[in-house]
């Protein structure tokens, strides 16, 4: 009975509408009393319907408003950062070769407003380089070096595995929070549920996720970027004893790495770059023994920032200038795009634009970014 009567309600005011509309000669009056009246009845049926429709219509508001609000884009900060350590290398001895490793340790992050990571990636290169007591290199340094997650299985232990949930868990949470979880003695997560399944030392990634977010800057990326990070490694400038004819006493066991972190839209078009590299020269002499500290730290090209040495000759700027000079070059452009910049005889782009903030060799750079294409 309640909505015959709400029908009726409007009926009747749809038929005063009609009337007051017939008789518009008679003042506006009457329409303005019609209309009332139509919304007056609307407004009471809509009352009328229930509290159910009611709370409905509210659900679906804020339903609406919850997902403009998640949809809406922020500016989100780019950040890169390697560590890099000498400690396990070793002296060759009468029953095994020596050994440079060279360990690096690297982070891509972007950051929101809040301090909070959105994106993540770990990774990690290991590069050893053998020589024996006469100072002879025995291991073949053109082989290709590959990161631990590009070994995957092949690295012996489910590394890959255990960092990928490490990331999982990093998502949403700020430096504070995952300097906070709870390590045992050896560096592994401990009482983390979450992190169960992570048995490897993660001490030393924390720090470096940390100088990452420290490092991390507004370049570009925004909500909804995805992140990407790509590391080439070379060992193909390290010598023996006598091949460098400026030290023929010692051998160097050279190991040259180039980084690339990249936030990409939904076209996969680079939206903010990060690049930077490490060299880690390890220097041993005719007898087979270390000459290089290897307690020291290795800093990257951009950490070294004006300590590289590299400003007093470059006219372009020291050589993390450049880097970002390169790396907004390629802002708009797709890894693809960017790996295929063309290369002069020397080294340096060919293009004149980039040629004019950019005078460093860039092929290590096109190959980092080739692995992302």
């Amino acid at each position: 009975m309640n909505r015959l009567h709400q029908t009726l309600a409007v009926i009747s005011a749809t038929a005063l509408l009609m009337t007051g509309l017939a008789a518009c000669s008679s003042g506006s009056s009457s329409t303005t009393t019609a209309a009332a009246s139509t919304t007056a009845a609307t407004t009471a049926a809509q009352e009328t319907t229930g509290s159910e429709t009611a709370g409905t219509t509210a659900t679906e508001s804020e339903s609406k408003t919850s997902s403009i609000s998640d949809d809406t884009v922020a500016a989100l900060k780019t950040g890169l950062a390697v560590d890099t350590s000498l400690s396990n290398s070793k002296d060759a001895t009468d029953d095994a070769d020596g050994q440079a490793q060279v360990d690096s340790s690297v982070a891509a992050v972007l950051v929101d407003a809040e301090g909070k990571i959105a994106a993540i990636s770990i990774d990690a290169a290991q590069t050893k380089v053998t020589f024996d007591k006469t100072g002879k290199i025995t291991s073949d340094i053109n082989a290709e070096q590959k990161t631990k997650k590009e070994l995957g299985a092949d690295y012996g232990m489910n590394w890959d595995e255990q960092v990928k949930a490490l990331e999982d868990y990093c998502v949403g949470k700020t430096i504070d929070e995952i300097k906070g979880i709870s390590l045992n003695a050896e560096g592994a997560a401990d009482g983390v549920d979450a992190l169960s399944t992570v048995t490897i030392s993660i001490s030393g990634i924390i720090n470096t996720v940390e100088e990452a977010v420290n490092n991390a800057q507004d370049l570009g990326a925004s909500t909804g970027d995805s992140l990407k990070l790509a590391v080439v490694t070379t060992a193909a400038s390290s010598v023996s004893v006598g091949e460098d004819t400026d030290a023929p006493e010692q051998g160097t066991a050279e190991v040259d790495s180039t980084y690339a972190a990249v936030s990409l839209n939904d076209k996969a078009v680079i939206t903010s770059a990060v690049l930077d590299a490490s060299q880690a020269p390890v220097q041993f002499d005719a007898t087979g023994k270390l000459v290089t500290d290897t307690t020291q730290a290795v800093k990257s090209k951009n950490a070294l920032g004006t300590d590289y040495g590299m400003s007093a000759k470059a006219t372009k700027g020291e050589w993390n200038v450049q880097a970002q000079a390169f790396a907004d070059y390629i802002v708009g452009k797709t890894p693809a795009e960017a790996a295929g910049l063309a290369v002069a005889e020397d080294g340096t782009a060919a293009d004149t634009d980039l040629l004019s903030s950019v005078t460093i060799h860039i092929g290590d750079f096109l190959s980092a970014l080739k692995k992302l294409a």
